[in-house]
């Protein structure tokens, strides 16, 4: 039914567009079911609703969604899933989410931070907190997710962060998919401070970020973190996971998920957790090879044994003779065509 409905949503929404991004058509469906929740509710009609000319005039209160914000477009659509039942509907669209949150694949309580809002984050078991005030989102985006609870008769958290509570969970999730030219305030680039800090002062708490490979290709931006790096999963193109964690040494595993080696998630996770080396698919280096290597991250990169250049004491002061002597050189050839200029 949601392939249907994305379809009728694209016809709709292109007597409006020229081009029609799959974000705008994701919009227009969440807004869709957010006016099949109040039919349903019986806050709105299904007849008013499919009728009107301009959805935000509707007496929908303020205190349970906000979405008059909006200029829905699609609303007479609704006839189309009047008498579907939202909660199919819900899962069926959350089921086509890649892999997110649920990568950690357990039941423990979460404390999660994001810049970018979509269903790949949204916690289906319940066992998340949202922390709104150090995300890049506004508090009003997470209606989205406040719909889904309701339906699905689950119990996310959406709070204001407080550093007391960190003890309280074991993982912190954070989503980072916001542009590199986005950032203008320096505070913006990274949750550097904020990740240190909740490793620092609590020790049994892991940290995941979820990123683009662009990103952490190079760890410098995060080298004060680097002697926490424990983990980086390749998982495609487009997503990368980071695992930081308080640690008694300076071992990091790299792990290449590879569909046609690694048939499963399942198997996925157990390569996690075993963490033994495996030819293609788990390779071990350290934090201070990483840095050798001017803090460069990739799984082939580590796979072929990068090999420190080591060079003694007087190695290097032979070395640096040599680069004075020639600066020397070059001064006074510097100077003797300035005196022929000063000359003629």
């Amino acid at each position: 039914m949601i392939n249907r409905l994305l379809n009728e949503l694209e016809l709709e929404l292109s007597k409006k567009y020229k081009y029609i991004s799959q974000r705008m058509l994701n919009e227009e469906l969440i807004d869709l079911f957010f006016l099949k929740y109040y039919c349903d509710n019986n806050i709105l009609t299904y007849e008013e609703t499919i009728k009107a000319e301009n959805v935000r005039e509707l007496n929908i209160p303020n205190d349970i969604f906000e979405i008059k914000h909006r200029i829905i477009y699609s609303n007479k659509l609704l006839s189309l899933i009047q008498y579907e039942n939202l909660k199919d509907l819900i899962t069926e669209y959350l089921d086509t989410a890649d892999i997110g949150i649920n990568f950690l694949n357990n039941n423990e309580k979460k404390i999660c931070i994001t810049n970018s809002l979509d269903k790949n984050i949204y916690d289906i078991k319940g066992n998340t907190t949202y922390i709104t005030d150090k995300s890049f989102v506004s508090i009003r985006a997470f209606n989205e997710f406040k719909l889904y609870d309701k339906v699905l008769n689950v119990t996310n958290q959406y709070q204001k962060y407080d550093a007391s509570k960190i003890k309280d969970y074991k993982y912190l999730f954070i989503y980072d998919f916001m542009p590199r030219y986005r950032f203008i305030k320096e505070e913006n680039t990274t949750f550097n401070d904020f990740i240190r800090s909740a490793i620092i002062d609590y020790n049994d708490i892991k940290i995941v970020i979820q990123t683009d490979y662009r990103k952490i290709s190079n760890m410098k931006e995060h080298r004060m973190l680097i002697n926490y790096l424990s983990k980086i999963v390749f998982y495609d193109e487009k997503n990368t996971f980071v695992l930081f964690e308080k640690k008694d040494d300076d071992s990091v595993s790299i792990i290449d998920y590879d569909r046609n080696k690694i048939k499963s998630l399942d198997k996925l996770y157990q390569i996690i957790e075993n963490n033994r080396k495996q030819k293609d698919i788990l390779v071990k280096t350290s934090v201070k090879e990483i840095k050798n290597n001017y803090y460069r991250i990739g799984f082939n990169l580590y796979q072929t044994n990068f090999k420190e250049e080591k060079k003694n004491i007087n190695e290097i002061a032979e070395e640096n003779t040599m680069l004075i002597e020639r600066l020397s050189d070059l001064n006074k050839d510097i100077e003797i065509e300035i005196n022929k200029l000063i000359n003629r």
